[in-house]
C-alpha cells in the first residue's frame, strides 16, 4: 500500500500521532481495524486473510488528546410552546 505523491509526509510534517487502517469485508456491514501505523508514514505492507481479499480499506489519521467539545442544539420553534 502507498499512498500517492504530494501526500502529508512530501508537504510538511503533520500533527496526527498515527494511521488506523480499516477493513470492510465484502457483504459485511461495519468496519474493524486491521493495523496501527505511525504518523508520517506513505507506505507499508499488508498481508490480508482469506476473508479480506475482496473488501474496502480505510485509511484514518487520529490524534491522541482531549475529545472535542459535543453540541446538542435543537432548532426551530417549541411543538408544546402552541397555544
Amino acid at each position: 500500500m502507498s499512498l500517492p505523491p504530494g501526500g502529508p509526509s512530501e508537504r510538511e510534517p503533520t500533527d496526527e500521532d498515527g494511521h488506523l487502517l480499516k477493513v470492510r469485508q465484502a457483504g459485511s456491514k461495519g468496519c474493524r481495524p486491521v493495523a496501527l501505523l505511525n504518523p508520517d508514514i506513505n507506505a507499508s505492507g499488508l498481508i490480508t486473510l482469506p476473508e479480506e481479499k475482496r473488501a474496502s480499506y480505510r485509511l484514518r489519521a487520529f490524534v491522541h488528546g482531549e475529545r472535542s467539545n459535543v453540541v446538542h442544539h435543537t432548532t426551530g420553534s417549541d411543538p408544546s410552546a402552541r397555544a
